[in-house]
């Protein structure tokens, strides 16, 4: 259990699984439904601009490219505690581009800069 996205989730194989419980709470199903089904194997960074110092991303520059953003939801801050090595703080967006792309970006508030999860 983590509530960093890249250690919340092991894959196991299904001949593994048999007796493994996978029943989710509330809290658990509803953020199934708002995360995204893959992350890459690290953050990649990207550019992008806010209308504000720490407001939602208004557009992203990814490998050159303007993606326009249409709405931004969140932000929604992840933290790591202290227990579990290097402090990580980060606000979480999903964002929808204006050509329907769905992004899943965060602002590492920690050491700055912005991300693709």
């Amino acid at each position: 259990p983590s509530h960093l996205p890249e250690r919340a989730v092991a894959y196991v194989p299904a001949t593994q699984a048999r007796g493994r419980s996978f029943a989710l709470d509330t809290e658990a199903a509803e953020k199934l439904r708002t995360r995204p089904l893959w992350l890459r194997p690290r953050p990649v960074r990207i550019d992008v601009t806010t209308a504000t110092p720490d407001g939602r991303p208004t557009q992203i520059i990814y490998r050159g490219e303007l993606h326009e953003v249409a709405s931004a939801i969140g932000p929604e801050r992840i933290e790591t505690g202290w227990w579990r090595g290097p402090h990580r703080r980060r606000d979480y967006y999903r964002v929808e581009t204006t050509g329907g792309e769905l992004w899943w970006v965060f602002c590492d508030l920690r050491r700055g800069g912005w991300f693709a999860a």
